[in-house]
């Protein structure tokens, strides 16, 4: 089959990356279909325990074409390989030096586990892809602030950058300067049983002067991140955790959904938005329905909010139309909606997939927002419309 490269590399395009045997059998049709797949499998590559070996012996550091073909790399390495021998953390990243050069592509790296090189000489070992990286993850890592500057100064193009379950450690040498003022997004993420002392970390970046378009974090920490960047993002998402609390919210007492119900109070206090000034997107996504997003929304003081998004992992019907919770959310959405700057979207995420066949009617749910505000449902992936209320 004699295609054009061009509709040649639209078609594997199209395939989908699972199971990734299908596009390994493509590239098998004939000689002008292995460069597309190589490309199309190369594109994602996860390095961890057990695929260290293999890849190690069929995969060449010095093969600059393959690995050029890398646009996301993850690497895991933290604990011993399938042989049994123990990685050292100060080792972790010796198995991965020689390809490093090769990587000439990358635009997202996600590390775990590794010493953060930071010193001059020690940095350049990612000289390959600092002017196309624009996504690094740090994952369980040793962290100062030095190191972590030394990272952003870096790389120029560097826009997201995800810090998740950091140990931070303090030094007492200067700070160096940041030379980038702001970055589009940044994740923090932290399991329930996840480390708490990289605090600080945020604070000292905040009085160097970073500021953030976009923070997306998790309930633990939340407050101090947003403490420290809250003022500057335009977006904010805001994952809860799944949580018992035994002392249902006072408005329903008897309703015994509520006594399980998301905190972000469990680990620094209530958190609140009513520093978010410049805030125009919201994202909450929470187990079941509560107090928490009540109580996050009807905080929010800035005048350009324009789109608060709820994600509810149980749905939307643990309450009738006439509870409480819906009057309070219809008040809280009413008064943004007469002080805000833009017209108020509010888009509810829907169910798990077949989950029920009836959809909540939010012409009885918060019947004064629609008439001032826009109301849509969406899917699951967020891509297809269930209901719009001006439809």
């Amino acid at each position: 089959m004699n295609l054009p490269q061009e509709l040649l590399d639209k078609i594997i395009d199209y395939l989908p990356f699972y199971p990734w045997e299908h596009i390994r059998n493509c590239s098998l049709v004939a000689k002008s279909w292995v460069r597309p797949c190589q490309r199309r499998l190369f594109e994602f590559v996860w390095i961890y325990e057990r695929n260290l070996r293999s890849w190690l012996d069929n995969i060449s550091p010095t093969n600059v074409e393959l690995l050029g073909h890398v646009r996301l790399l993850s690497y895991n390495v933290s604990n011993v390989t399938p042989r049994g021998e123990v990685i050292e953390p100060e080792r972790r990243l010796d198995y991965l030096r020689n390809f490093l050069p090769s990587f000439r592509q990358l635009r997202s790296f996600i590390w775990f586990s590794a010493p953060i090189p930071w010193l001059p000489q020690q940095i350049e070992i990612f000289s390959a892809f600092q002017h196309t990286l624009s996504y690094l993850c740090l994952w369980n890592s040793n962290v100062t602030t030095n190191a972590l500057v030394t990272l952003l100064n870096y790389f120029p193009n560097l826009t997201s950058l995800g810090l998740n379950n950091l140990s931070y450690h303090i030094t007492h040498e200067p700070i160096l300067p940041l030379s980038r003022p702001s970055l589009e997004r940044l994740e923090v993420t932290k399991p329930d049983d996840g480390k708490m002392d990289d605090l600080g970390l945020f604070d000292e970046l905040s009085q160097l002067g970073l500021q953030l378009g976009e923070v997306h974090v998790s309930h633990r920490g939340a407050k101090h991140v947003l403490a420290a960047f809250g003022a500057s993002a335009q977006r904010l998402t805001l994952l809860s955790a799944r949580r018992r609390v035994y002392n249902p919210p006072e408005f329903c007492p008897m309703d015994p959904r509520m006594t399980r119900h998301n905190s972000f109070t469990d680990v620094d206090g209530p958190l609140t938005l009513s520093h978010c000034r410049e805030l125009r997107e919201l994202e909450i996504r929470v187990w079941h329905l509560g107090t928490v997003e009540l109580n996050l929304i009807s905080s929010i003081t800035s005048m350009n909010i324009q789109k608060i998004s709820l994600t509810s992992s149980l749905g939307f019907e643990g309450f009738s139309a006439d509870h409480t919770y819906w009057t309070q959310l219809d008040n809280s959405l009413c008064r943004l909606a007469n002080k805000s700057r833009r017209k108020l979207e509010m888009v509810f995420g829907e169910v798990e997939a077949g989950a029920r066949d009836t959809k909540p009617d939010f012409q009885k749910y918060i019947p004064r927002f629609i008439e001032k505000g826009r109301v849509r449902v969406v899917d699951k992936a967020g891509k297809a419309i269930v209901y719009c209320s001006d439809e």
